[in-house]
C-alpha cells in the first residue's frame, strides 16, 4: 500500500498479486459549515462519494456525510454552502 498526501488531497494505492479491470475512486466534497450544538465551537461536514469504473460501465455510491468539530486551534473552514 502507498499513500500520497498533498495539501488538499490524499491518494491511496493498494498493490496486489493480480491486476483488476476496474478502478475505484473516492470524491470528498468541499467542507460546509454545520449547525453547532449548544456549547460547541462549531462543526463542519463533508460528503463522500465512491465511484467504480469498469469495462461494463460506471457506478457512483453516496457514502454519506461526515461531521467534524472545529479544532481548538480555530481552524477556519470556508463556508461553501452559500457560494
Amino acid at each position: 500500500m502507498r499513500i500520497d498526501v498533498t495539501q488538499d488531497r490524499v491518494e491511496a494505492t493498494i498493490f496486489g498479486q493480480s491486476k483488476k479491470n476496474f478502478v475505484i475512486s473516492l470524491e470528498i466534497g468541499p467542507a460546509e459549515t454545520h449547525v453547532p450544538l449548544p456549547g460547541d465551537r462549531g462543526r463542519y461536514r463533508v460528503q463522500t462519494l465512491r465511484r467504480c469504473e469498469s469495462p461494463a460501465g460506471a457506478a457512483t455510491e453516496d457514502l454519506g456525510w461526515s461531521i467534524y468539530r472545529v479544532p481548538a486551534d480555530g481552524l477556519a473552514i470556508k463556508d461553501r454552502s452559500t457560494a
